[in-house]
């Protein structure tokens, strides 16, 4: 991880060092193209269909306990407006929302909804009069109910405070009316609206959003820096709970470091679309990431090897938890040193030989006794590192928490075998008794380096898992990149990726009866978990989650009283 941090970290200061001779002007600093956002607006987002997403959302709320009222979700949208019922409300049509800036505006929403019937509309709201000097002309201004300041509300055992009654604003444009509540965000949106066409989404969803990352870095500057300080802070107090050694400090600094960097890459995000898709069966939650032009992030996600599933194919259908990645921090740089050079071309192709695949995979028990087996596969420059590996456990001592055993193997076998040895004394009687219980009283370990990729098994039978992955080779049917379910699940996302954590049905399952949810056997055509990033040739990051809702569901309303 420290070897990670510091590749990262000279990679955000290379622009800086890779040219020797002075320079008579320091290189521009990336600019941001928010256009398809107002200069003053933080987050932007739209409905596209908002009766059929409150019908989705009601309709899996009433697969659990207690069944929501008909038509609650669309009430609480309605309340924000002051329209409870949504009267004169075009529900089958898009409905958009903006968050403007409160430091700029001192009521920061602004909705916009389609009209079906102006008049029903206007009712709705109540009693109206002519908005005053200095709103659009045509506006109505009414009251809205909303809730106490809830800085201002009495300590819980005294009667809640009131709602408060505030001026809202109506404005009817054709077939499109704005509710707001400052005029100056409203007039900041309708100048926008008049000069740029509506935000081009990224990602699909019926619901969906942008927030202006610049924006909100810009607005909350001062605050942010102070919540990332407080983060150190907090980091520093908990591990200094484990006592005051020289490896809690080099800890400390290792996870101050890691924020640092995660908060230097996200201050270089232009803009972050989220779209939530819903269905009966799962929902899909999708992230697209617009780093800065000419920005490391952009640079690093641009030069980074593409996203590949050939260690899908070597690993078995049966493997019930996934992990996959080729993030290489190595072909990153290489790439963009050989780019900037002038050799595209050959960075790509560098790059690629040089980016590590590995995949880990875990076979799940069984029944109530049985026990955890594990994959590990890896390409490219691991064959020499999985050797030295091996051999480091083989000859551990008392300082590591685990050792290997060798084993002569069975006659035939060309692998490396060995006994999984616990320390004790490292882990605890609770550690080693809880290890026991997952991997079994004896576990043991097998690795066959070969053909550019090393492949590592525990568990009780590891020789028997190597036999099934030497098989793929020859049939490639039988492996998880031909599993159907596993498929159906990619393909309900979408991205080719470069990180993927997949989890089968049956997993779901398992991961249910952890939580005290005895689940039922997945239903044909059921889908899994996912959880994926896929960085772009064109210098962005998309990333997805698949939650398989009709599982969870069906599981909780089995189990309801």
């Amino acid at each position: 991880m420290a070897r990670i941090i510091f590749l990262l970290s000279a990679l955000l200061l290379f622009p800086c060092v890779t040219q020797s001779q002075p320079q008579a002007q320091p290189p521009a600093p990336p600019a941001a193209d928010l256009s398809q956002m107002p200069p003053d607006c933080l987050v932007a987002g739209e409905f596209t269909n908002p009766d059929q997403f409150c019908g989705i959302v009601e309709r899996l709320m009433g697969s659990i306990e207690q069944k929501p009222e008909p038509g609650m979700l669309r009430r609480v949208f309605g309340k924000m407006m002051g329209n409870p019922g949504m009267d004169g409300v075009a529900l089958d049509r898009p409905m958009r929302f903006y968050y403007m800036s409160p430091k700029l505006h001192g009521q920061p929403w602004v909705y916009q909804v389609a009209v079906a019937d102006a008049a029903a509309l206007t009712k709705a709201l109540g009693p109206a009069r002519p908005a005053p000097q200095g709103h659009p002309l045509g506006a109505l201004e009414f009251s809205i109910e909303k809730p106490a300041d809830e800085n201002a509300q009495p300590p819980a055992a005294a009667p809640a405070l009131p709602p408060i009654a505030v001026s809202a604003y109506l404005l009817i444009q054709g077939d499109t009316a704005t509710i707001y509540f400052s005029p100056s965000a409203c007039d900041s949106l309708l100048r926008w609206e008049k000069a740029q066409p509506p935000p081009e989404w990224r990602v699909p969803g019926q619901l969906r959003a942008r927030f202006a990352i610049q924006h909100l870095l810009s607005a909350y500057d001062a605050e942010f820096t102070q919540e990332v300080q407080a983060m150190r802070d907090r980091m520093r107090e908990a591990l200094e709970r484990l006592g005051k050694r020289p490896e809690t400090e080099e800890g400390i600094r290792s996870a101050q470091g890691q924020l640092d960097m995660a908060v230097t890459l996200v201050k270089q995000v232009e803009n972050l679309d989220i779209g939530i898709d819903l269905s009966e069966t799962a929902a899909a939650i999708r992230a697209y990431a617009l780093p800065l032009p000419r920005s490391t992030l952009a640079n690093l996600v641009r030069t980074h090897p593409r996203a590949s599933l050939e260690l899908f194919k070597s690993c078995p259908a049966g493997v019930d938890v996934v992990f996959a990645q080729n993030i290489s921090m190595v072909g990153a740089v290489s790439g963009m040193l050989l780019s900037r050079l002038g050799l595209p071309g050959m960075g790509e192709a560098v790059s690629a030989n040089v980016a590590t695949q590995t995949l880990v995979g875990l076979l799940l028990p069984q029944g109530p006794n049985g026990t955890l087996s594990g994959l590990m596969m890896r390409t490219n420059q691991t064959a020499e590192s999985a050797g030295q590996f091996w051999s480091r456990l083989a000859q551990a001592g008392e300082s590591t928490a685990f050792g290997l055993k060798p084993v002569e193997p069975p006659g035939g076998e060309t692998v490396s075998l060995a006994e999984v040895t616990v320390n004790e004394a490292k882990l605890g009687p609770g550690g080693t008794r809880a290890l026991r219980r997952v991997l079994g009283p004896r576990p043991m370990a097998a690795q066959e380096l070969r053909s550019g990729r090393s492949v590592l098994a525990i568990g009780a039978e590891p020789l028997a898992l190597l036999a099934q992955v030497r098989g793929l080779d020859a049939d490639p049917a039988g492996s998880l990149g031909a599993n159907m379910t596993f498929l159906r699940t990619k393909a309900a996302l979408s991205i080719l990726p470069n990180v993927l954590l997949y989890a089968s049905p049956e997993a779901v399952a398992r991961w249910l009866a952890l939580a005290e949810i005895p689940a039922p056997a997945p239903r044909p055509g059921a889908l899994g978990f996912a959880a994926e990033c896929t960085l772009m040739p064109d210098g962005c990051i998309q990333a997805g989650l698949l939650l398989p809702l009709g599982q969870i569901l069906q599981a909780r309303t089995q189990n309801a009283p």
